[in-house]
């Protein structure tokens, strides 16, 4: 994966840069994920109980959240790891 992503820079990154990249943008995606866990939950245990929907409605605020989050983190990522 680092040949994928390092290698499409001019630079290329060294693999220390890239383990701090890939933990900071999981690390990102997950705190993203904290305002809609009460609506993940309850789909996923509606879904346990056998009830099954047509389409989920997941509001944009949290769609943004994650998105938001994880370009943060990699900014983050990439001056801390330069």
């Amino acid at each position: 994966m680092r040949l994928v992503v390092g290698g499409l820079q001019d630079e290329p990154s060294s693999p220390q840069q890239m383990l701090v990249l890939y933990s900071f943008a999981w690390t990102g995606l997950a705190i993203g994920f904290l305002p809609s866990r009460k609506l993940i939950l309850k789909y996923g245990e509606e879904w346990r109980r056998g009830v099954r929907r047509e389409s989920y409605e997941y509001p944009r605020r949290y769609v943004v959240a994650p998105v938001v989050t994880v370009i943060v983190m990699c900014f983050v990522a990439s001056a801390l790891s330069t």
